[in-house]
């Protein structure tokens, strides 16, 4: 054999040993890192899906749903999957808080007390932007439209208005109480909820304007609102507060002692979780109209993991079972579940996602009857 021969058979061998090396790191790679890929891609090439949606996650996840799709935000990464399971996204974050805020076909992942919002819908990224102060929480409306509160020097903090393709549109600061959320109404009136000394606060203004327009004032401490129809919702430990545009009290709905565990706000209704620590615990499910009118409630025994809601329909999450009512809560349809969910979320077509650290699991009205033909 020539030297040439035995260099070229050299080279060949460290070619194959290279690649050998490569694929090996992979493997290793997806073991250690990223094990959960295994399974998804062997899944979905053995077309082994079982209505469930596979993601590369963690514990404590923040999950929405963006039109029909679900984001998936973890610390390391930022996944949008559509109906099918098929990634729209997959983008590496680095987030110490990761949260995400929903409206319609659009949500918000951001990183509390970091800098970055990235805005997504159904199909995947819509735009990035970085904030040059520490984010306190960010808000997205129906048109993709955000509002992104951040600290601010020599102030309470302040809002910044986006536009869907990132674009810095006005500007508010608070002058001494402090910012907790903002919401914009369709393209032109934000609302501000502060937090001062002397309780809460929110504030009217159109984002064409300096001067606010109407403020809200009371000494309990709001902890969020939205908008409905013809006014705003909002939710104190205590009770529910109806307000009109002008920021007037209308109606208000009390918990009369009850201790208040979880809530979900919508344009046409609300859904709260209250318990009563005097007598046992016990917890009721109550649903009220934009005017605090009860529409419905029911006891609940035991834990409440998650609640969600959407236009016309409410999802209660325990302990095995995930349950679907109307915004009476009339009951819909109930199904068996696996243990890991973190999360449910509950479509406009009434279907509901309940999400763990590494896959979803989609459940319809139908589930509901196969599991009742199921042996036992």
């Amino acid at each position: 054999m020539s030297k040439r021969e035995r260099k070229r058979g050299i080279a060949k061998t460290a070619a194959a040993m290279l690649l050998l090396f490569a694929a090996a790191g992979f493997i290793i790679y997806l073991i250690l890192g990223g094990g959960e890929s295994i399974k998804r891609i062997w899944r979905q090439m053995s077309g082994d899906e079982s209505g469930e949606l596979y993601y590369d996650g963690a514990s404590g996840n923040a999950y929405a749903l963006p039109g029909g799709s679900l984001a998936v935000l973890s610390q390391s990464r930022l996944t949008v999957l559509d109906e099918d399971g098929n990634e729209q996204l997959n983008i590496l974050v680095s987030f110490t808080s990761p949260m995400l805020s929903s409206k319609g076909d659009y949500s918000a992942a951001w990183d509390l007390g970091g800098s970055e919002v990235i805005l997504v819908d159904e199909q995947g990224l819509v735009t990035r932007l970085t904030s040059e102060n520490s984010i306190i929480s960010v808000t997205v409306n129906e048109n993709g439209y955000l509002c992104v509160a951040t600290d601010e020097t020599g102030y309470g903090g302040s809002v910044t208005v986006y536009s869907p393709w990132g674009e810095a549109l006005y500007k508010w600061y608070s002058g001494s109480n402090y910012i907790l959320s903002a919401r914009l109404r369709d393209e032109s009136e934000l609302c501000v909820l502060t937090l001062g000394k002397s309780g809460s606060a929110i504030v009217s203004m159109r984002i064409t304007e300096t001067q606010e327009r109407a403020r809200y004032e009371t000494e309990d401490i709001i902890l969020d609102f939205d908008f409905t129809g013809n006014g705003i919702l909002a939710v104190s430990s205590s009770k529910l507060i109806s307000l009109n545009k002008s920021l007037e009290e209308r109606d208000v709905f009390e918990l009369e002692g009850r201790h208040l565990e979880g809530y979900s706000l919508q344009e046409d209704f609300a859904l709260i979780v209250a318990a009563d620590y005097q007598s046992g615990g016990e917890k009721s499910i109550i649903t009220l109209n934009s005017s605090c009118d009860e529409l419905g409630s029911m006891a609940v025994s035991g834990e409440v993991l998650s609640i969600s809601t959407s236009r016309n329909r409410a999802a209660v999450m325990t302990p095995g079972r995930v349950e679907v009512y109307d915004i009476r809560l009339q009951y819909q349809y109930g199904c068996p579940i696996q243990s890991g969910g973190e999360k449910v979320l509950v479509k406009n077509n009434g279907s509901v996602i309940v999400a763990g650290a590494y896959s979803a699991q989609v459940y319809t009205q139908d589930d509901e009857v196969k599991s009742e033909e199921s042996p036992d």
